[in-house]
């Protein structure tokens, strides 16, 4: 049996009885998804557990088509994504993020590009609306988005 090495956050959060597994996703978050890079792990557990949401996605979904209304920001955990813009192609792997223009824009943003499921994936999203809300209650997150 191997020994699980955990972050200090994590021996606090599970002698507090929160779930290490999450902890650990919020720690992998943070240093892979550049997105998230100045946020502090309380504020990810904020927007990961109060704010977006954790969705699966099968092969050949097509997330968005070119000319939707686009208002989500789209965080790879798992999978692939493909993003296709004027006939050209690019593969988006675990820790990629996409959307973020959509959600930093004041006006209605239509999507410039199609996404679809390259494989099967799971990705955390947060709507412009949601996040615009979080802004208004909380000033730090705001400050970092």
């Amino acid at each position: 049996m191997s020994a699980v090495k955990l972050s200090p956050q994590a021996v606090i959060n599970f002698y507090s009885g929160e779930n290490t597994e999450k902890v650990r996703e919020r720690e992998w978050i943070k240093k892979n998804i550049p997105f998230f890079k100045g946020f502090s792990l309380e504020e990810i557990k904020y927007l990961t557990e109060n704010a977006g949401q954790k969705e699966h996605f099968q092969k050949g979904y097509e997330i968005l088509s070119q000319g939707e209304v686009h208002d989500h920001l789209y965080a790879i955990l798992s999978g692939e994504i493909t993003i296709t813009h004027n006939d050209i192609q690019n593969t988006l792997k675990k820790g990629d993020v996409f959307g973020e223009k959509a959600i930093a824009q004041e006006n209605t943003e239509y999507s410039p590009f199609q996404a679809e499921v390259s494989k099967n994936s799971h990705l955390w999203s947060i709507s412009k609306n949601t996040l615009n809300n979080i802004h208004l209650s909380n000033p730090t997150i705001a400050a970092k988005t």
